[in-house]
C-alpha cells in the first residue's frame, strides 16, 4: 500500500489469489482511497465462475480477466483502461481551466465594481486595463487591502464550491 502513495499509477493489475490478502480485499482498500477514474483496477484470476466475477466488480474492480489470458486481449484491456483514465484527467483539466477563467472574470467584475464608486469614468477605464494585466501598483494602499480581502473571500467561496457570495 505504501507503493501506491509513492508515485502516481496508471493502472493496478491485481491477482485475486494472493498469499496475505485477496485481490478483492486489496481492491476494496484501493477504492477507499482512489476513485475509479483516479486508479483503475484490473483483476486477474484463474476463477471465472460468475459469482467470482460479481465479487470482483462489487469490490470495485474496473475489469476482470480470467487466466489463461490471451496477451492481445490483456494488452487491449490495459490500453482501454489507461486511455479512459487519461480521458477523464483531460476532462478534469479542461473543467479546472474553465472554472479558473470564470473566477478570473468574477474577480475582475468585483474589482471594477469596487472601483466604480471611488473613481471617475476615465480613471475606471484606465484601471480596467490595468486590472487585466494585474498591475495593482496604481491603487492606493487601502484598495489593495480591500481587494486582497475580497480575493481571499472569493478563493474561500470557490474552494467551498459556491460563488453565491457576490451580490
Amino acid at each position: 500500500m505504501a507503493l501506491l502513495d509513492a508515485e502516481p499509477w496508471d493502472l493496478l493489475i491485481v491477482d485475486v489469489m494472493m498469499p496475505h490478502m485477496s485481490g478483492y480485499e486489496l481492491t476494496r482498500i484501493v477504492r477507499e482511497r482512489f476513485s475509479v477514474s483516479e486508479l483503475p483496477v484490473l483483476l486477474l484470476t484463474a476463477r471465472s465462475v460468475p459469482a467470482d466475477v460479481y465479487a470482483g466488480f462489487y469490490a470495485g474492480a474496473d475489469d476482470y480477466v480470467a487466466k489463461p489470458v490471451d496477451a492481445l486481449e490483456l494488452k487491449a484491456r490495459i490500453q482501454l483502461l489507461t486511455s479512459l483514465k487519461r480521458s477523464v484527467e483531460h476532462r478534469l483539466r479542461l473543467e479546472v481551466a474553465y472554472l479558473k477563467a470564470q473566477i478570473h472574470t468574477v474577480m475582475k467584475l468585483v474589482l471594477i465594481r469596487l472601483l466604480s464608486e471611488n473613481y471617475t469614468f476615465s480613471q475606471r477605464l484606465r484601471l480596467e486595463g490595468k486590472v487585466h494585466s494585474y498591475r495593482l501598483t496604481v491603487f492606493k494602499r487601502r484598495h489593495i487591502f480591500e481587494l486582497s480581502e475580497h480575493f481571499r473571500k472569493i478563493a474561500l467561496a470557490a474552494k467551498a464550491g459556491c460563488l453565491s457570495y457576490f451580490p
